[in-house]
């Protein structure tokens, strides 16, 4: 099994690191937007931590990950939510804003007209008031009013929905995963 880690600050146990500079953990240089150094649907598992929001043509990023990976690889997205000004302008590189429904754009039953060669579907979603990163201690936000309020956000797609495009202005959610399949039509269905 090939799983890929590309930039991002969460280690994947198992996975095989990617970046476009050198570091920590390193073991193998290339950038996301210049191509990937992958045989077609070789890949199995893709986890991207806050590695979309600074590309600059967003959908030939995910037409890359589509590309590398096999019919049903999984892949894992964690991004700033567009909701929090604060979380969205801690990085200057940004290139736009994210929610779980820009996700959408990609899946063929809810987009007929999604980007060729880039299909995916989202398996599971989940808004986050706070992101806690290794090391850090809990904040009141982070403790029971957030959980009270992620609970209800995320009962399910309808009302993550609902808190995204009414609430989530006011609310200021700081951070989204989304864990998508990699939607492929076999050669002999086409």
């Amino acid at each position: 099994m090939i799983a890929l880690a590309i930039n991002g600050s969460r280690r994947q146990r198992g996975a095989i690191r990617v970046s476009e500079k050198a570091g920590d953990g390193v073991q193998i240089i290339a950038d996301l937007e210049r191509g990937l150094p992958f045989k077609d649907e070789s890949v199995e598992e893709v986890y991207l931590d806050h590695t979309l929001d600074d590309t600059r043509d967003f959908v030939a990023a995910m037409q890359e990950i589509w590309r590398i990976c096999r019919p049903g690889a999984l892949v894992h997205v964690w991004l700033p939510h567009a909701s929090s000004m604060w979380a969205t302008s801690r990085n200057p590189g940004q290139t736009r804003p994210f929610t779980i429904e820009t996700f959408e754009f990609f899946d063929p039953e809810r987009n007929p007209d999604h980007p060729v060669g880039a299909a995916f579907e989202i398996e599971q979603a989940k808004l986050y008031l706070t992101t806690l990163r290794l090391g850090q201690r809990p904040r009141l936000t982070g403790g029971v009013i957030s959980s009270v309020i992620e609970s209800l956000a995320n009962r399910n797609r309808g009302s993550q929905y609902r808190w995204e495009r009414w609430l989530g202005s006011a609310i200021g959610f700081e951070e989204f995963y989304v864990l998508l399949t990699v939607v492929k039509t076999p050669a002999w269905a086409e």
